[in-house]
């Protein structure tokens, strides 16, 4: 599900500036995550992705972890489901055209439900950079729009691809992870 201009454009911009702005980013994030934090997949000539880099939202471990807007996103779309949901793990994931990212899977159950807010307050779709979700066997693409929310199931295959090289920026999505309350 893909919801387009449920947010101003003043949020917009606020959250941007939340996420660039503040000095929150660690680095090391990767799509699979090795079990030792202390590990250094940079250093590691298997690993299958460049890292990249990441806040965590949820538990909070970001200094700006507690502005109000992360719970207004998770708020709005809450509110559009039609039974409870509780946070798992929100993050944000910062992609530049050298970070391909892998295949995955947030959770291996259909009581999964992963939304992803777009941060980048502007972005062109020649710049590339979607998510890419496979669906009974063939890939889609959600282009990054500002603001954009797309919500899907979270057992569903899929991984964030990078801008390509036009945009040497950093393509910033904000992540939730979550479960419904009462499982099927």
């Amino acid at each position: 599900i893909i919801i387009d201009d449920l947010f101003p454009e003043w949020f917009i911009d606020h959250v941007h500036n939340q996420v660039f702005q503040d000095y929150a980013w660690t680095y090391g994030h990767t799509s699979n995550y090795h079990d030792d934090p202390n590990y250094d997949v940079g250093a590691d000539p298997n690993w299958p992705e460049v890292p990249a880099f990441k806040q965590q939202i949820y538990p909070p471990k970001s200094p700006n972890a507690h502005d109000s807007c992360f719970g207004m996103i998770y708020n709005a779309v809450a509110r559009m489901i039609p039974f409870q949901l509780e946070i798992g793990e929100v993050l944000v994931n910062g992609q530049q055209y050298i970070h391909n990212t892998t295949v995955h899977q947030d959770c291996t159950c259909d009581n999964g439900i992963s939304f992803i807010y777009y941060v980048n307050r502007q972005w062109d779709d020649s710049w590339g950079g979607p998510t890419r979700i496979e669906l009974d066997g063939v890939w889609h693409d959600v282009l990054p729009k500002p603001g954009r929310i797309f919500l899907f199931k979270g057992k569903i295959p899929h991984h964030g691809m990078p801008p390509n090289e036009c945009y040497k920026g950093l393509r910033a999505s904000l992540v939730y992870k979550t479960m419904r309350v009462i499982p099927l």
